[in-house]
């Protein structure tokens, strides 16, 4: 191996082992938030939470309109000034959140099944999308630096201030719509963590508002596909809830939502090593296309034979996850939300076998995206999503939540048919024309 190689994935390692941190430590913050509100507000009032949080999480992926990931690739690959590009997708993302919490506003209370509690629950857990657009933003800056460390703390203490939170509200006996205010709270807290942390990495860093005024207009057209991107994969996941909730109820929705939090556990390992492997795989395309596609780049080929090796990795770590999680689901699922919750055990044990096509596709989808071949991953992910929608509609009202566990494999078993099969374009990348666009 050369010794850019070998710098190189010194760097992934390291890289992978802080955000593996990271994410150890978010997830068990994750899992305990979930087992305080499953446990404090009990199934309906669980499966009310779990759809105010869907919403407001795919409100999330709106409005950031996958600015974050444009920002990491951007950043790590040397395009443009970093101050201005946070600062023109900051813009943005302030601009689509206001847009998403006044249509919250106006029509949660359209909601069917929707009680009191959880209308207003969800009005003013929606005004957490202005808070997270800076979170975003300041995190997306610190993984393009490859501050994986800092990145890492910005995650962790993320995850485990709503936890908290939520624990003390829930003890005081404080209602859905009160525990949602303080998880607000919690998430200006992390914004205010996020802007210290990025002038810890890059003393006197500051935003620089966009000198033209189509700066903005800019970041979207730059940034739709990439927002594409990141939604439809989270749709997918989070539309089990959604359809649960609209055509099954709220305790079926809670049960879902249970055995999804357990298999997104399972993805830790996964998440930190992609976490690490974008940005490197962004500066391995930006100096393999110095003046556009350059084929048989020791760069490119390079991340090629790495997405090959990452393959065979994250398949036998997600092969040992949903083996373990099948084996183990019934005891797993009684200890961390109890005996009523019994029905998440099948949809768990369906689930965990989703992580299959997951590992396959995850490295090859992110270098697609880190070559410039975004709109790939883009189109496997719209029929992903179709697949999903369709499968779930239709099963749910004969089989209930296992309809829904089986509609997410299925969907997820094919956007991972199709993003391996176009593995073969990570050799040839290609990127827009270089310019001072944000300025």
């Amino acid at each position: 191996m050369s010794t850019a190689g070998t710098r190189a994935t010194g760097a992934l390692v390291r890289n992978t082992m802080w955000l593996a941190g990271g994410r150890v430590a978010s997830q068990l913050m994750s899992v305990a938030l979930t087992v305080v509100v499953a446990r404090g507000l009990g199934t309906a009032g669980f499966g009310q939470f779990a759809f105010v949080g869907a919403v407001v999480v795919i409100g999330s992926v709106v409005t950031s309109f996958g600015t974050d990931a444009l920002l990491v690739r951007e950043i790590a690959g040397g395009r443009g000034d970093p101050a201005r590009l946070l600062a023109a997708a900051l813009g943005l993302q302030l601009l689509l959140s206001a847009g998403f919490v006044l249509l919250v506003l106006a029509g949660a209370g359209w909601l069917p099944h929707g009680t009191g509690g959880m209308v207003s629950a969800l009005r003013i857990y929606a005004l957490s999308l202005f808070p997270l657009a800076f979170t975003s933003v300041f995190s997306a800056a610190l993984r393009g630096w490859e501050r994986m460390d800092l990145a890492a703390v910005l995650g962790v203490v993320t995850a485990a201030l709503p936890a908290v939170a939520a624990l003390a509200a829930l003890r005081a006996g404080a209602p859905l719509p009160t525990l949602m205010l303080c998880l607000l709270a919690t998430q200006a807290v992390s914004a205010a963590l996020g802007w210290r942390l990025c002038r810890v990495a890059r003393p006197g860093f500051t935003l620089a508002a966009p000198t033209a005024r189509a700066a903005l207009v800019t970041m979207l057209k730059r940034a739709w596909p990439f927002a594409l991107l990141a939604g439809l994969p989270l749709v997918s996941q989070r539309i089990g809830v959604l359809l649960l909730t609209l055509l099954a109820g709220d305790a079926p929705a809670g049960w879902f939502a249970a055995a999804a939090r357990v298999v997104e556990g399972l993805k830790l390992t996964h998440y930190a090593f992609l976490g690490a492997l974008f940005p490197l795989a962004s500066r391995l395309g930006a100096q393999g296309t110095p003046g556009g596609s350059e084929v048989g780049h020791p760069a490119n080929e390079w991340l090629a034979r790495l997405v090959q090796k990452s393959r065979l990795v994250l398949l036998g770590l997600g092969v040992g996850a949903a083996i373990a999680a099948s084996t183990l689901a019934a005891p797993l699922v009684r200890l961390l939300y109890g005996v009523e919750y019994h029905p998440a055990v099948t949809a768990l044990r369906i689930l965990a076998w989703a992580l299959l096509p997951y590992a396959a596709a995850a490295p090859t989808a992110l270098a697609l995206v880190s070559t410039g071949h975004e709109r790939v991953v883009l189109h496997a992910g719209t029929v992903a999503l179709i697949v999903t929608a369709g499968l779930g509609a239709w099963l749910i009202p004969r089989v209930g939540v296992n309809g829904a566990c089986v509609a997410v494999l299925a969907g997820e078993g094919m956007r991972g048919a199709l993003l391996v099969l176009a593995a073969g374009r990570i050799a040839t990348p290609r990127f827009a024309p270089d310019a001072a666009v944000y300025q």
